[in-house]
């Protein structure tokens, strides 16, 4: 299946999904992520077993040209949101910065560095995602003022966080399970599944032989941990499956590999 059938099955179970129903957009929540890893795998044995072409052979690239996102303030829920998806996707983000040129401003970017059909599907539930965790902001923190609303968005990612991990885990077990008894078939997928975990590794060595980056600081801005364990808890309701240039030398990479 290519990366774009992908994507659009990804559209469709969002838009299935869209309920007030909890429990359905829990159970949803962690089938994008669960797809991907499943279409990973099987290209990857198909490509080993020599049945289809190599798939893999997309180069590493900075897509600063098309950003994530562009503000003169980047909101620390929404760099951790783009690290979690780029992670959890064989890419990297970091911090550039554009100059608007009618504006006059410099603002700054969340760019991502990756193979280009992953960068497309995570720029898909990056702006997905986003919108989202606005909406439950203004359905849940209404009235309950600006540190409340930021630690509420916090704790949303970190349910987003979970789920990803999730995601990725299930399609492995269940790839496994299919295969039980079957030992080189089962060797096949092991070995798929570390030449998938090798992606982010090979774009790690991409970032450090192509890019200089500066170390990240924490934000260290209030946080209300009792609006951030909100934000965990409504976060799971979260349905994964649908919702300019860079200049200068002040990029910041954020997160890490792994």
């Amino acid at each position: 299946m290519e990366q774009e059938k992908i994507i659009d099955r990804i559209k469709k179970l969002m838009r299935l999904a869209e309920s007030s129903n909890a429990n359905e957009a829990a159970n949803a929540a962690g089938q994008a992520q669960r797809l991907m890893e499943q279409h990973r795998i099987d290209q990857t044995v198909l490509d080993m077993d020599g049945e289809e072409p190599d798939g893999d052979d997309e180069e590493i690239a900075d897509h600063s040209s098309r950003p994530l996102t562009v503000s003169g303030r980047l909101p620390q829920w929404k760099t951790s949101l783009a690290v979690a998806l780029a992670t959890a996707n064989a890419c990297r983000c970091y911090i550039g910065h554009k100059y608007e040129y009618d504006t006059r401003k410099a603002k700054r970017t969340l760019c991502l560095v990756g193979r280009q059909s992953d960068v497309a599907t995570i720029s898909y539930l990056f702006g997905y995602l986003s919108k989202e965790i606005e909406r439950l902001v203004r359905v849940n923190a209404l009235g309950l003022g600006r540190t409340w609303a930021s630690s509420y968005r916090l704790g949303a990612v970190d349910a987003i966080k979970r789920r990803l991990r999730d995601g990725t885990k299930e399609a492995r077990q269940e790839a496994r399970k299919r295969l039980e008894g079957q030992t080189a078939a089962l060797v096949r997928v092991d070995k798929a599944i570390a030449l998938i975990d090798e992606r982010g590794a090979e774009v790690d060595a991409w970032l450090k032989s192509n890019m200089k980056l500066g170390k990240g600081r924490a934000n260290s801005s209030r946080r209300d941990w009792g609006a951030y364990e909100a934000g965990q808890r409504d976060g799971k309701s979260i349905n994964l499956d649908g919702g300019g240039k860079s200049v200068g030398s002040g990029k910041k990479a954020i997160g890490g590999g792994g």
